[in-house]
């Protein structure tokens, strides 16, 4: 039961922004029956999931009415920008990958726009989903690993 809440509450996170799955990783760690890595593992899937819509949304922006007047009517600066990222994103292979992953795990780059802004990169789906899968296990195993180092008495046990 504790894997099913975990899974739907980490899908829930993932579509909805302002939704922490940290939170809930740290009040289901303590009472969890099953390996912390597990409890990571699912939360980190079904969130990937999740973003994978996101992700969607943002390709499918690349195809749309809005960004086409944009591209056709961009201004300098985001010309520019926009096309240094994506010179940079193209001479480094490895790069989308590994700023994607690092962002999944620590959230700097902040990770809630990144599955917008990766179709934009250049970032196919499959790279996508896996380094943010990295990441992001990273990231809640963290989480459910330190709530075992908290004193009981501050998560009411």
């Amino acid at each position: 039961m504790i894997l099913a809440s975990t899974a739907l509450a980490s899908l829930v996170s993932a579509l909805v922004l302002v939704v922490p799955i940290e939170v809930v990783l740290a009040a289901a760690a303590p009472v969890s029956d099953v390996p912390l890595w597990l409890l990571a593992l699912i939360a980190a899937l079904t969130h990937v999931l999740g973003k994978l819509v996101h992700y969607a949304i943002g390709a499918g922006a690349l195809r749309g009415a809005w960004f086409a007047r944009q591209r056709a009517e961009p201004n300098a600066e985001w010309h520019e920008r926009y096309a240094r990222a994506r010179a940079w994103c193209e001479s480094h292979g490895w790069g989308p990958f590994a700023l994607m992953m690092v962002s999944a795990a620590t959230s700097l780059p902040p990770y809630a726009p990144m599955p917008f802004l990766a179709p934009a990169a250049g970032m196919r789906w499959p790279s996508f989903a896996l380094a943010s899968l990295l990441g992001r296990s990273i990231r809640f195993y963290a989480v459910v690993a330190l709530t075992g180092w908290l004193p009981h008495w501050l998560i009411g046990l």
